[in-house]
């Protein structure tokens, strides 16, 4: 099909990360960069070879842009996404959807009223780890699922205190600016909607919030959240372990690169659902199986991959009126509904 042109806003280290990611696709062709960085963005148009603007207004004046990239902080995602609908322009919209609720539906309601699609960078849906997890849950080839736990010490110590990060009138602060990502996944794991039913946060000595805590449902399956920002970039560790009738799901690192399984079925029932390179399976005991696979080519591929499924996923859907986005706007502010939860709890 015809590549569908790209305009990014937001040329940061993570919209640098996806630029990348696009240059190599046929589906897309970077048409534009913006950024208030005017250095950085010449730079980067002239890399791309794309015409290079100061303003969103003038990125949304060019009528080469189909798809407005937003990569800006979540404080400016509502404001930039409506004057990027009205314009007349389809949204890949970074996590969050927005600051609040109805600033979210505000965004949904745009893209309805000028028929644009509007999506949100949730690559866990696309991670092939994540996706893994999803389908053992679907099919029940493990059983029920019982409960889900993540536990996500990231690394909050790498941001200067004065990032916009650590305030919450920009970012909405932890449940809103990550945590939303594995409302989502649990949401779509679990195959309903969440509700959150008691949560807690811990305050560091300036009185930024760097740990919440909180405990969750989905239909019949329990569920605990912890993220806490008080690791650095060697030290952070993340790990989620889904619970079935018959095993375990371990996924590891924030951006999946292998699943681990550990159950009474039969390796040959679940040797199809694993991705990537697998390794051989144990026995373990008298009944119980561990199976691992793993991405050898590694994490910065995985989620390169993931970035570009999401916008291939969405350039489909501008050229191909039949094709179904896979993440909707309504997806985000479904886990933008949690995440107010959590935050008000």
């Amino acid at each position: 099909m015809q590549p569908v042109g790209i305009g990014l806003v937001g040329a940061g280290a993570f919209g640098v990360f996806c630029l990348d990611a696009f240059a190599v696709m046929r589906e897309v062709r970077i048409t534009a960069v913006a950024d208030v960085d005017a250095g950085r963005t010449r730079s980067l148009a002239d890399k791309y070879r794309a015409a290079a603007y100061d303003s969103l207004d003038m990125l949304l004046a060019d009528t080469a842009v189909e798809v407005v990239a937003l990569n800006t902080p979540p404080y400016l995602h509502a404001a930039q996404g409506l004057a990027a609908l009205a314009a007349g322009k389809h949204l890949f919209n970074e996590k969050p959807l927005a600051l609040t609720l109805e600033d979210g539906a505000a965004l949904i309601q745009k893209a309805d009223t000028h028929s644009r699609h509007l999506t949100v960078d949730y690559v866990m849906r696309w991670n092939p780890y994540w996706q893994a997890a999803a389908k053992l849950a679907r099919d029940g080839v493990l059983g029920a699922l019982r409960h889900m736990d993540l536990m996500n010490h990231a690394a909050g110590l790498d941001l200067p205190n004065d990032h916009w990060f650590w305030d919450k009138s920009k970012s909405g602060g932890i449940w809103i600016e990550h945590g939303v990502h594995f409302f989502d996944a649990f949401n779509w794991v679990a195959g309903t909607p969440g509700q959150i039913t008691a949560s807690q946060s811990f305050a560091r000595a300036d009185g930024a919030t760097d740990r919440v805590e909180a405990l969750a449902r989905f239909g019949d399956a329990a569920a605990h959240f912890y993220h806490a920002f008080d690791k650095n970039g060697q030290t952070e560790q993340t790990t989620v372990t889904l619970t079935f009738e018959h095993g375990y799901v371990t996924l590891r690192e924030w951006v999946p690169t292998s699943i681990e399984l550990l159950t009474t079925v039969e390796p040959d029932a679940l040797h199809s659902y694993l991705p990537g390179q697998m390794a051989e399976p144990e026995r373990i005991g008298a009944q119980q199986h561990r199976l691992f696979a793993f991405a050898p080519e590694g994490k910065a591929a995985v989620y390169r991959a993931s970035i570009q499924a999401g916008i291939r996923d969405l350039a489909r859907a501008v050229r191909d009126p039949s094709h179904r986005l896979a993440v909707t706007g309504l997806d985000g502010l479904e886990s933008l509904r949690l995440a107010v939860q959590a935050e008000n709890t």
